[in-house]
């Protein structure tokens, strides 16, 4: 092999070494947690809505305000509620059973069904 040819591998292999090593350096410094992953499952119960009201907004009567309702079992953590098929999904605050959505923008005569999220 010509000595030309032969530096020039060299050099291109030291390049490839220098890049790996680069790459191996850049990649090594990321860390992971440790956790814990599993799969499980148990009955669910569903939730009793009742007394749902509906309050439009005061300065245009075409949108729904927010939406208010009481859930049962009273403890759902996260609440989100719907007022249309494949609508904005709007959050909720429960407090004691008692739920009040806030709902800017619904669209008063687009609001057909009303859809409850909810867990503990």
């Amino acid at each position: 092999m010509p000595r030309r040819r032969l530096v020039r591998v060299a050099l291109l292999a030291a390049a490839a070494l220098a890049g790996a090593s680069v790459g191996r350096a850049a990649t090594s410094a990321n860390t992971v947690p440790g956790g814990r992953i599993g799969q499980g499952s148990r009955a669910a119960t569903a939730y009793a809505i009742s007394n749902v009201g509906y309050s439009l907004d005061v300065n245009d009567p075409r949108t729904v305000a927010q939406v208010r309702f009481t859930i049962s079992p009273t403890g759902a953590r996260v609440v989100r509620a719907r007022l249309s098929d494949g609508g904005s999904w709007y959050a909720c605050a429960n407090v004691g059973g008692s739920v009040t959505c806030s709902t800017p923008g619904a669209q008063a005569t687009g609001a057909n069904r009303l859809t409850v999220v909810a867990t503990q």
